[in-house]
């Protein structure tokens, strides 16, 4: 069994996280499988739970959360998630790097697999109820172990291969943390429409066609002088993410089929992940970051005494302290 410690034992390299109060970290070494181990830790720990694995090539984590609304509309908690990943990334990404969403989990670097995102609930959880815990997690490669030329397999990346030279996997789930709070205090302020925008703004565009999301997370597709919706399902892609491979535990690359919910961007295929072009030096248009207004209330662990939210509010943070400053909550 991966050694757990909430506090740090001080056996390995890697420093200990430096989380805003909601956070508790639980670090695993090496071989330890975070998104497991947090669903095994969810209902005894509790929302705020963050589990990560002490490695220097992947950045692997999750994280509890305890939402208050049916599982059916907390499935959303995927996109805020997704946001802050990329926003993650954006805070130390170099110049004209592009950081983009294949929907719904996967994140491409310059065209390049990098990544995803899972999302679990418990098993046997009625679509209309409250679920006990969800968990988000997320895998992201911060250094390739191949020793072959990047540009023979263009399909998959990795961080340090697109210019993210001094990015260390701690600094990627701090900053993920930052983000995720501001993401779900945009979500509380404004709806989940606000998030709903960040997310859709990471997808390939394409002109024409416009993107909605569904109170179920649905992916909703019109198109100009068209009376048809095109619905992409999201629960599907949730049990079975098309870029891992859960008996490798690797990101996974394959030709696509075209898949209008990624835009001109061809869709990951059941076997594989989203690919890129055929050159490392075709790289796509520059895509800015984009940062939320800095959170301005402050947490500790989510928990469920906090006030009803509206509907449209996420509904898993939901008890927040106001003995920290605002500063602690900007997107790093």
């Amino acid at each position: 069994m991966p050694l757990q410690s909430r506090t740090g034992s001080g056996m390995s390299l890697q420093p200990e996280l430096t989380l805003p109060p909601p956070f508790t970290p639980v670090r695993l070494r090496e071989m330890g499988d975070a998104f497991a181990h947090a669903n095994a830790l969810a209902s005894e720990q509790g929302a705020g739970t963050l589990v990560h694995v002490g490695r220097f090539d992947l950045a692997e984590f999750a994280l509890v959360l305890e939402p208050e609304e049916p599982l059916r509309t907390a499935r959303r908690a995927l996109y805020a998630g997704m946001v802050a990943l990329v926003d993650a990334l954006a805070a130390v990404a170099q110049p004209e790097t592009a950081i983009d969403i294949a929907w719904p989990d996967a994140i491409l670097v310059n065209g390049g697999l990098v990544g995803g995102a899972r999302l679990a609930w418990p098993q046997g959880a009625s679509e209309d109820d409250v679920p006990p815990w969800l968990v988000f997690g997320a895998m992201l490669r911060t250094a390739s172990m191949a020793n072959t030329d990047p540009g023979l397999n263009p399909s998959i990346t990795a961080l340090d291969e697109e210019g993210f030279t001094d990015t260390m996997t701690n600094h990627l789930v701090e900053s993920f943390a930052r983000n995720f709070m501001v993401a779900v205090d945009a979500w509380q302020e404004s709806g989940f429409s606000a998030v709903a925008k960040r997310y859709i703004e990471r997808l390939p565009r394409e002109k024409g066609l416009r993107r909605e999301i569904e109170d179920n997370g649905d992916l909703l597709l019109r198109r100009m002088a068209s009376t048809d919706v095109e619905r992409n399902a999201l629960l599907p892609q949730l049990c079975e993410p098309a870029w891992y491979d859960s008996a490798r535990q690797i990101h996974l690359y394959s030709s696509r089929r075209p898949n209008r919910a990624n835009g001109r961007c061809q869709a990951p295929l059941r076997s594989g992940a989203a690919i890129r072009g055929s050159s490392r030096a075709r790289r796509a248009r520059p895509s800015a970051a984009v940062f939320s207004a800095l959170n301005r209330s402050a947490g500790r662990r989510w928990c469920r005494s906090w006030r009803r939210a509206p509907p449209t509010a996420p509904i898993w943070s939901r008890c927040w302290r106001r003995n920290w400053s605002s500063v602690s909550a900007r997107p790093i």
